[in-house]
């Protein structure tokens, strides 16, 4: 179950602000079932907006890509309107009993938005238990390579496997500017449709396992008529090989939603 420990207005959670110019970083490994503060950072000392989100680890691979990320592009965003608290768990910390999900659900509620980040490999599994609280959670949700995959498993949509495993870049929407890959599945084009909130933004012709060319999806985005929000990339904007403006520009996009339910 997740645990309300340390989490967004739980009994006994820490200041939200740490002292000023620090960068908290707690040592040790994410504990299944709680939700870690193990990174923030502090934009102003008297900030008058905090910004919590929480960042889902699906692997630890490139981990400080993902915090140095969010950091930095938040801090484009918000300048020094805001302080940001970011946590961080594992989808094992959303696998509690059924009767505890209203409770992980009003904890996972107390964020302003949710990452979900990449991993190394992906199941073709159509769904998994934990993914009943995406569909229910209002926060925006940012889903990332694997989690924008996850994203769209939890709608009942299907995966493809692709030939063979992509690891480079593309040319982001046509751009001369580049967006970093490394995947072997993704959710065709032909999955969206019958999902009316969900939108296609950019997608590529791509050789899926059994030869056939497939439409892949690279981003989308999802809005329906209560205002939740959910962007998925298939590229890795935090990877260093993803150029800045392109990076700026999915964060940005992503973050405009996040003030608009502030507001």
């Amino acid at each position: 179950l997740l645990s309300l420990e340390g989490a967004p207005g739980a009994p006994g959670a820490p200041d939200p602000m740490p002292p000023a110019d620090a960068v908290k970083v707690e040592a040790g490994p994410v504990q299944v079932q709680q939700v870690q503060r193990v990174h923030s950072l502090t934009m102003q000392r008297t900030s008058q907006r905090e910004i919590r989100a929480l960042y889902v680890e699906n692997s630890s691979v490139g981990k400080v890509h993902y915090l140095k990320s969010i950091e930095t592009e938040a801090k484009k965003y918000w300048g020094n309107q805001a302080s940001v608290v970011i946590d961080v768990c594992s989808p094992a910390d959303f696998a509690g009993e059924a009767a505890g999900a209203a409770e992980q659900l009003a904890t996972l509620s107390g964020y302003d938005f949710i990452v979900l980040g990449g991993g190394k490999c992906t199941s073709m599994t159509d769904h998994e238990g934990w993914m009943d609280l995406l569909q229910a959670l209002r926060v925006p949700l940012l889903g990332i390579c694997l989690g924008s995959q996850q994203l769209t498993k939890a709608y009942g949509m299907k995966l493809s496997k692709l030939n063979d495993k992509f690891v480079g870049t593309r040319p982001f929407m046509g751009t001369p500017s580049d967006l970093a890959f490394s995947h072997q599945f993704g959710t065709c084009v032909k999955e969206f449709k019958g999902h009316a909130d969900f939108k296609v933004i950019w997608s590529e012709q791509l050789v899926a396992a059994d030869g056939k060319k497939r439409e892949i999806s690279m981003l989308y985005e999802y809005l329906d008529s209560s205002g939740k929000y959910m962007l998925g990339v298939q590229g890795h904007p935090e990877k260093p090989d993803t150029d800045e403006s392109v990076r700026q520009e999915l964060f940005q996009r992503f973050f405009a939603h996040v003030s608009s339910c502030q507001d």
